[in-house]
């Protein structure tokens, strides 16, 4: 669906079709498309795919889906064109909506609003401002890269971000904790639902605990659940200290 169905099927019949021609141009992009498409699709299975995960393969796929219909007859000419157009209105409507919310899902069904995926963007902005309003707050221990990335880029790096060692390994666990902020107030950040983060391991006191929920158009969009403590007691780096 992000290469938009009339692309996908032409282009995954192309990027097969290719495979049994003469031709080192057509076969080296069916190799950089399919075996990449083809492994996400069997990780997908297993766990919960993203959609950016095979992005890389949709150069070569794009460039192949567009070759096999615009260099055929009209037929293939106006089905090509067709699909850029249903691409271009599919696109745009989910960034309308993702923007501006013209997609009445919560009209719908509380389940559909609960669905909407683009959901994810919002919340992040809410949560910088809240830490911000708190200006004895110098860093803040998040329970994932994607929290911590939103507290760094909202708060433009006023608070130091920070990510639980449990968490996917990511570029986090490669910065060092800045000396100067070790005996500083701080937070831990973690999204309700999600497991806790062992605050005694990363604060020499705790103090109170808060919760910020988001809502967007009434629907829930995440609970952050916000703990505070003064005293960062934690190796400089996780990974290096390993």
């Amino acid at each position: 669906l992000v290469a938009s169905p009339f692309i996908w099927l032409f282009g995954m019949y192309a990027s097969i079709l290719f495979l049994f021609r003469r031709s080192k141009q057509t076969l080296f992009l069916s190799l950089t498309s399919l075996p990449i498409i083809f492994f996400f699709a069997y990780s997908s299975l297993k766990h919960t795919a993203e959609a950016n995960w095979p992005a890389c393969a949709y150069f070569s796929f794009s460039i192949l889906v567009s070759y096999y219909l615009f260099a055929g007859g009209k037929i293939k000419k106006y089905l090509w064109s067709l699909a850029v157009l249903f691409s271009l209105i599919f696109s745009l409507t989910a960034m309308l909506h993702t923007r501006f919310g013209i997609l009445p899902l919560e009209k719908i069904s509380e389940d559909a609003a609960q669905a909407d995926s683009t959901r994810f963007f919002y919340g992040w902005r809410e949560l910088g401002q809240e830490l911000e309003k708190d200006p004895s707050i110098k860093f803040a221990i998040a329970g994932s890269h994607q929290v911590g990335a939103e507290i760094s880029y909202y708060t433009k790096e006023r608070i130091f971000a920070y990510v639980d060692y449990n968490a996917k390994v990511s570029q986090f666990n490669l910065w060092p904790f800045p000396d100067e902020l070790r005996d500083k107030n701080g937070v831990i950040v973690y999204v309700e639902g999600n497991t806790p983060l062992p605050v005694s391991d990363y604060f020499v006191s705790t103090g109170t605990s808060s919760q910020l929920t988001v809502r967007r158009d009434g629907a829930v969009v995440r609970t952050y659940i916000i703990v505070h403590g003064t005293g960062y007691k934690y190796p400089p780096s996780p990974m290096l200290s390993q």
